[in-house]
């Protein structure tokens, strides 16, 4: 391998090329006449010459660029006052900039300026703001100069002390120098600052206040928090203007005598130090005039008697203390409208806060509330109470009594009645009711009197009725989750304001019709029930959003429908109308085990009844004919299963093998089992089990049991059940443990020590991680109760019993008692059958082969094709890997035969599996010569093999050559089958030197390139100026196998293609597009593992790693959604600990990762100092935070989503008999655009094309607070999406949210992505798209099975839609939408004639419709140099292309420069995707774009029974569309049997004459007649 000389630091990007026309247009006047000039996020790199001509430009903005260099033609501009260059990589400054003596503003933040404050600076007198924030500044001159300076900002530096000259600076009113690592503060200078207003010296490291500060008379606003003050100077206070201070997080152990003194103070804020009393000496100034006081985290037992004479007060916050009880003193205190008290020790509510007539708000959490004082309450004002966690067994009288109450909240407390005495309450103005976790059985006396409750949570109690609900009208939100309900409660159906509805994890067995009547809820949860069937007036519920169902006996529809959401269930029941009902399958079992284990002479015993025994000749292991799971269909009992043999079972294709909803039979050899080969055996497929397919049904059988005697087998049945017992109890106690220290951490945790692996978690995120090990504890597979023994030798011992007992494994489910198979539309169940038919023998199916093949048979075609295609992908009867991912060749791809499929895989990794295959590899064998490469030599066959067997470099030769036998696999074939083997992560692929393509399997790589590569570019110590980031996924009890070799796949989408990246078998080293570093690594042991993601940089470019290996990490993470019962812990590595090469570092927990920066101290334990720079710990901020930010113009759209009105019948399957459902949305307009932008109906589209990617990528975590903000979701929706599992399950619960809420939330969703560190997504969705052309039609009625299209004919007329004609024809899925409530809207070709232009506008046209498959899968820089010899793009193209900051952006710069100028440039561009590696790209791009014709054929192969629909009557004469300058007429005699035109459509459902609404249909819908 070459050496890493690439690695290195290369020159950075030429400048982006600005015209002087381009500079001028920035230059605009303000309202005062002054000129601007706004350069800002101009991707510059120096600053164009051009811009010192605008001598009269008042204020120039270059921030958020690359400039390294300022000129210093920049003193030509003498008119400049204001000079903005934040976000650059500016290193000095010129000193011709002395000249600018107008510059009153100058910003030169977060930049990297070094050491000294530039001197050039200090000698500008007319400076009045300076801003340098940001840098490495560590000193300021002596002398003090700047004496116009009034704001300075210093803050973000390396200052170590406090720079005296700053004390000189009469002028200056506001001074920041926070976030610095300042040690002293000089407390013997002279303090000039007479007019200082703002002062902030907070997150230093100082030790005291000086003296000078107490001096300065102006002050109002102090900051000194997170500092290590421990005391004041003495001396007189002068503080008379201060109105603020903040001493919180410091080390003070008693209150300092001068905040005592202050006069005027209002706030004070001194929490979190380590304060036990408050001693005050002689008079109190400051008692007449506080307003707010916070005392929090400190440790104070009783109240500061200062307190009681703060007359004034109107905020206390004293919580997390351990204050025990309350003076009596503190009812003087009128005006108290706050009291916080939660953490605290009280064990009843003290009188004095009963007494405390103003109060408003009352936080009392988390203490040892047992008790009320037997007082009266004068609280008449209350209207908020939190007194969660506590030990109340009832709701106290006092509250019940409160008619202002607004807010309540007693949930965590030991509730077992809500009004022992039976007094009613007084909650007329209640609006939240919180009583989760406790013990309730009834709230029926609470329901009648709360007229304005709008949120109510009961969850985890005992309740099984809601009595008195019933006038609830206002309700919106109702959370029912974990009780004992065992029928939906009716009285929920009258509730038409509801909003949430959350019924999970109870009894429920059905789900009534009439909640068709919720026609505002949005989030259903009826997970963990046992629901069988869903009902069809889910269908009707238009704005359901998010729908939740899994961990259900679901059988109508199936689970696997109803976990891709409504679209899906929604064409399940169509698609079930139509064709009718049809039967799969119900239920697989799975048979796992080791090499000799028995697996396949098992599976042929019970299929064929009798002794099948496996030999060594019976199973051959030769590349030809590699033994691969198989799947047979097994009848016993009239009981039908699918029985999946895992023969041939490895960890490259478990991810394939283990389906969900599977019964697993786990086999082991009784005869050679021993006790250490116990996780080999047993141990480790349960694990696997669990990870994979949680929840799982799991029978254990050991196999060869006729050699083993009685008494033998009964020992180590003994054993392994033990051991299983061990092991499970084992992990449970541990996550018990972790569970209990949780909770622990929330009663305490103001008082977390830092060490603590809790520390710095906030209780929402301490709650989410409790949650996440409870489901851990609950969704453990089902342990085997015994060990069967079986054999299937003649007398077949045991088979019997194992035969029943899978059938009354699976009949004792909670399903009726026919539930082999499951119902599904009989068009699916065809169009299984038609694949395997169509592809015995084959490994691949084209996608234009299935829908030919489907269309004719089952009458399937475009989006109806896809939904029934991902339903069998999700199933694992075939393979569509276009279903998980977005790309051209995936998505054109289809594996009808997983058997074939698995040989291609198979054959890959025989040399790993069997050692004496190598032989086989041999130059003169015959399939090396049927493979068509005879054209290398011997010697070359060799180096190439070697490469592949040492170092996992698999040349495309040698790949043909393996899969000679597969005689389909050539061309974009063979393209795609590469591209799903790297989706599924068994390789990432390069190309050679000479154009070839070259697998890297990372199975095969060796420890060689560590040896010469890992000490070289990666030393075991940071270098001093470089910073570095690591992320680590701790697995402890189990390690899944093929996890780190997946990860190594994952990171070559994010590195440089160009920079070589070094391999071995327990590593990668790598380089991203920004030159960063990165290092993945594992180091394992037997049963755990540890992967490492490491990136070095320059510590200036802090911002820029994160951005890169926030990247890196979602990519990696997404991976572990395969096994989403995998218990894993995901850390940050202290980067201060990292640094000094601590052994034992600190651990972050990955919460971090998605907490905003702001202000706040880390603590390190291990650090020397204490703390570690915030910006090393916590990501930017995702609206600033040094990230690009992103402006999205996004098109106007109406103000809410129009659905067409739709009347349809669907069939209650499990009776078999039509059941009319009405959809009943908002009428369309009038008149439609015939201009589609993105916003306007096609967003579900788009949304649903994305879904996979936004799926795979996306964490939504940082896209909280911009869609909360923006009120398109509600913070407790958003809390629904976070109780999500994984990021993927997030994600998925998002899209369906924002596909309910219409295009407002669809802009507002691509305008958070842009902000939030997904551009990439946001260009994919908001992408130009071909515009559809719309065609009125009339509504589809399907209710009268007797009327005729009759009136369609004097309906649709000359429909004018721009230049071009165009006759229409129907479309057999006209009535079938494919969203609820919508016609299908499907990617179509443009109906559109081109001008004499032609061939230009056809280029430009391709270019936008295929813009991103280019952006998703093109490297520019592999055609660059192509491009430039042939001049199909400009070197200042070319070079501002290069500047993008990654390649998605790169890709999308050179679409849009072609689209510009497609003459020349576009047919070189199809050249060069030929040429280098793109050869399907540049298909695509080349196929012909006008409106393709489909003709209409009879569906065949229905089934006899079934509704149909009767003949449609004529339309006329022929009819003209109108659609441009072409005219194309037809015959449209629909109902004649005489003389041609006429057309079968299956069961196309009559048009109802009477319906005068009308709904669109796209120019895919209309279908050209065949005469």
């Amino acid at each position: 391998m070459a050496a890493l000389d690439v690695m290195q630091q290369q020159p950075m990007a030429p400048a982006m090329s600005l015209t002087m026309g381009d500079i001028a247009s920035r230059v605009s006047t303000d309202d005062s006449g002054k000129r601007e000039m706004n350069l800002c996020r101009s991707d510059l790199v120096t600053v164009p010459l051009q811009v010192y001509q605008f001598k009269d430009v008042v204020t120039l903005d270059l921030s958020y660029n690359k400039i390294a260099r300022i000129t210093p033609d920049i003193a030509d501009m003498r008119s400049l006052e204001v000079l903005l260059l934040k976000e650059n990589l500016i290193k000095s400054l010129p000193l011709k900039m002395a000249s600018l003596v107008k510059l009153r503003r100058a910003d030169f933040s977060n930049n990297r300026l070094v050491k000294a404050v530039p001197e050039v600076l200090l000698g500008i007198n007319s400076l009045e703001e300076l801003d340098l924030s940001g840098n490495q500044l560590t000193t300021f001159p002596e002398k003090p100069r700047l004496k116009r300076v009034a704001k300075l900002n210093l803050s973000r530096n390396r200052f170590v002390s406090f720079p005296k000259a700053v004390l000189g600076m009469r002028a200056l009113i506001e001074l920041d120098v926070s976030f610095n690592t300042m040690r002293e503060m000089t407390d013997d200078e002279e303090c000039r600052m007479r007019f200082l207003k703002r002062l902030d010296v907070s997150h230093n490291e100082l030790p005291f206040l000086p003296r000078f500060i107490l001096d300065l008379k102006s002050l109002e606003v102090m900051d000194a928090s997170a500092n290590k003050l421990r005391r004041v100077s003495d001396g007189p206070c002068h503080l008379s203007k201060l109105r603020r201070i903040n001493l919180s997080q410091n080390e003070f152990q008693s209150v300092p005598k001068i905040v005592s003194l202050l006069k005027g103070v209002e706030d004070i804020d001194i929490s979190n130090n380590q304060m036990a009393d408050w001693i005050v000496e002689g008079k109190v100034y400051g008692a007449t005039s506080i307003k707010r006081l916070k005392i929090s985290d400190n440790k104070f037992e009783t109240l500061p008697e200062i307190v009681e004479k703060l007359e004034r007060l109107e905020i206390l916050d004293a919580s997390n203390n351990a204050i025990k009880d309350m003076p009596y003193e503190l009812e003087c205190i009128k005006r108290l409208r706050k009291l916080n008290l939660a953490g605290n020790k009280f064990v009843q509510i003290p009188a004095v806060v009963l007494a405390l007539v103003a109060l408003e708000e009352l936080d009392m959490s988390n203490n040892h509330i047992a008790d009320v004082a037997d007082e009266e309450c004068l609280m008449k004002r209350l209207k908020k109470v939190n007194i969660e966690r506590n030990c109340l067994t009832s709701i106290p009288a006092f509250l019940l009594q409160r008619s202002r109450l607004v807010e309540l909240d007693m949930s965590d407390n030991k509730l077992f009645t809500t009004t022992p005495t039976g007094q009613a309450p007084k909650w007329g103005k209640l609006k939240t009711l919180c009583l989760q976790n406790n013990f309730l059985s009834s709230i029926s006396d609470l329901l009648p009197n709360m007229g304005e409750i709008q949120e109510l949570n009961v969850s985890n109690n005992n309740l099984s009725t809601l009595k008195g609900i019933k006038g609830r009208k206002r309700l919106k939100k109702v959370l029912l989750r974990n009780n004992q309900f065992e029928a939906f409660p009716k009285e929920l159906t009258l509730l038409h304001e509801l909003e949430e509805l959350d019924l999970g994890e109870n009894d429920i067995d059905w789900l009534p019709v009439d909640m068709k009547y919720l026609s505002k809820l949005r989030v259903l949860l009826a997970d963990g029930n046992n629901i069988e069937a869903l009902p069809n007036a889910i269908l009707e519920m238009a704005g359901l959003a998010v729908l939740t169902v899994k961990d259900n006996p679901l059988r109508q529809p199936p689970l696997d429908v109803c976990n891709e959401g409504l679209p899906m269930i929604y064409e399940y029941v169509t698609e079930m109308k139509r064709t009718g009902i049809a039967q799969m399958p119900h239920h697989k079992v799975v048979v796992l085990g080791g090499p000799g284990s028995g697996k396949s002479s098992l599976v042929r015993t019970l299929l064929q009844s009798e002794s099948h025994l496996t030999g060594e000749d019976d199973e051959p292991f030769y590349p030809e004919n590699p033994t691969v799971p198989e799947s047979h269909l097994w009848t016993f009992d009239e009981f039908e299963v699918e029985l999946v043999d895992t023969s041939g079972f490895d960890h490259f294709t478990d991810r394939l093998v283990i389906p969900k909803n599977a019964l697993y039979l786990v086999l082991f050899n009784a005869h050679e089992y021993v006790s250490s080969k116990y996780r080999e055996a047993v141990g480790n497929w349960l694990e696997l089990l669990n990870a994979r397919v949680p929840q799982c049904r799991v029978l254990l059988v050991g196999t060869h049991s006729d050699f083993c005697t009685a008494k033998d087998f009964a020992a180590k049945h003994m054993e392994i059940m033990a051991r299983i017992q061990q092991q499970e109890q084992h992990l449970i106690s541990e996550l018990q443990t972790k569970v209990k220290d949780i909770n622990d951490a929330m009663k305490s945790h103001s008082r977390l020590e830092p060490s603590n692996e809790l520390y710095g978690l906030n209780r929402e995120m301490l709650l989410e991680r409790r949650q996440e090990l409870e489901h851990f504890i609950r969704n453990r597979c089902s342990l085997p109760s015994k060990v069967f023994a079986v054999s299937s030798s003649p007398e077949l011992a045991g088979l019997d019993d194992l035969a029943n007992e899978i059938v009354g494994f699976m009949m004792k489910e909670k399903k009726p008692a026919n539930s082999e198979t499951f119902p599904v539309p009989w068009s699916w169940r065809e169009l299984y059958t038609v694949l395997r038919r169509h592809g015995e023998g084959r490994q691949v199916m084209t996608w234009d082969e299935v829908e030919d093949v489907a269309r004719e048979l089952t009458g399937l075609s475009g989006p109806k094709l896809e939904i029934a295609i991902r339903f069998l992908h999700h199933r694992r009867d075939i393979f569509w890997f276009g279903a998980e991912v977005e790309s051209p060749l995936l998505s054109d791809l289809l594996f009808p035969n997983p058997t074939q499929f698995f040989k291609v895989i198979k054959v890959i990794f025989l040399f790993l599996l069997r050692g004496d295959i190598e032989k086989l590899f041999d130059f003169n064998h015959p399939r090396f010569r049927s493979a068509g490469v005879r054209n290398i030599s011997e010697d070359d066959f060799e180096d190439r093999k070697a490469e592949f067997l040492k170092h996992g470099m698999l040349d495309e030769t040698i790949l043909r050559f393996l899969w000679s036998q597969f005689g389909d696999l050539y061309g974009d074939i063979l393209s795609g089958v590469i591209a799903a083997l790297q989706h599924l992560g068994l390789w990432y692929v390069t190309t050679s030197r000479s154009d070839n393509r070259v697998m890297h399997v990372p199975w095969y790589f060796s420890d060689d390139a560590k040896a010469t590569h890992y000490e070289l570019f990666w030393p075991p110590r940071v270098p001093e100026d470089t910073e570095q980031l690591t992320i680590i996924f701790g697995f402890r009890q189990w390690y899944p196998t093929g996890f780190f070799e997946a990860a190594s796949v994952c990171m070559q989408e994010y590195i440089d293609p160009v920079a070589t990246r070094a391999d071995w078998k327990d590593g990668v080293l790598a380089t991203t597009p920004s030159r960063m570093r990165v290092y993945l690594g594992r180091r394992a042991a037997e049963t755990s593992a540890v992967v490492e993601l490491a990136m070095r940089g320059d510590s200036f470019e802090i911002d820029t790693m994160w951005t890169e290996i926030l990247r890196i990490y979602r990519g990696v993470a997404a991976l572990l959604a395969s096994w989403p019962g995998l218990r894993y812990d995901v850390y940050l590595v202290c980067p201060h600990c990292v640094k000094r090469n601590i052994d034992m570092p600190h651990m972050f927990y990955k919460e971090v990762l998605r907490q905003p920066r702001g202000k706040r101290r880390v603590i390190c334990p291990r650090a020397a100092g204490g703390f570690v720079d915030p910006k090393l710990v916590f990501p930017p901020d995702e609206e600033t935070g040094g990230l690009r930010r992103y402006v999205v113009n996004t098109p106007k759209t109406p103000a809410a989503d129009i659905k067409p009105k739709m009347t349809t019948v669907i069939p209650q399957l499990d009776l078999g008999i039509g059941v009319e459902v009405v959809l009943q949305p908002d009428p369309l307009p009038s008149v439609l655009p015939l201009t589609a932008a993105v916003g306007e109906d096609r967003y579900r589209e788009i949304l649903m094309q994305h879904r996979a990617t936004i799926i795979q990528e996306l964490n939504v975590r940082p896209l909280r607070d911009y869609l909360v903000q923006r009120k398109v979701l509600k913070p407790a929706e958003f809390q629904v999406i976070l109780t999500e599992l994984t990021n993927q399950d997030e994600a998925s619960k998002l899209i369906h949210m924002i596909m309910a809420r219409g295009p407002r939330a669809f802009n507002v969703f691509c305008a958070a992505l842009q902000r939030c560190g997904y551009p990439g997504l946001a260009a994919k969705l908001l992408r130009p798209i071909a515009t559809k052309t719309e065609l009125k039609v009339p509504s589809v009625r399907l209710k009268d099975q007797q009327s005729s299209m009759a009136s369609m004919s004097s309906s649709v007329k000359d429909l004018s839609l721009g230049e071009s004609t165009i006759s229409p024809g129907i479309s057999s899925s006209l009535y079938a939408p494919s969203t609820i409530g919508r016609l299908p809207m499907v990617n179509d070709y443009v109906a559109k004639s081109y001008d004499d232009k032609g061939i230009e506008a056809q280029h430009k046209l391709a270019l936008q419709r295929h813009r991103l498959t280019i952006i998703r899968h093109l490297d520019v820089r592999d055609i660059r140099d192509y491009m430039l010899k042939n001049h199909a793009i400009k070197e200042a193209d070319m070079a501002a292309i290069l500047t993008q900051l990654t390649r998605q952006d790169e890709a999308a710069k050179l679409v849009d420069i072609l689209s510009q100028r497609p003459e020349h440039g576009f047919p070189i561009f199809c050249k060069a995707l030929q040429k280098y590696g793109y050869p399907a790209l540049a298909r695509q791009l080349t196929r012909p774009t006008h409106l393709p014709s489909v003709r209409a054929r009879p569906v065949r192969g229905l089934p006899p029974r079934g509704r149909h629909y009767g003949t449609l009557p004529p339309w006329g004469n022929r009819k003209k569309v109108n659609m441009g300058a072409r005219a194309m007429p037809f015959q449209t005699n629909l109902g004649k049997r005489r003389g041609g035109g006429s057309i079968t459509l299956g069961r196309l459902p009559p048009i109802d004459k009477t319906s005068s609404s009308w709904e669109t249909l796209t120019s895919t819908d209309v279908m050209d007649m065949s005469h």
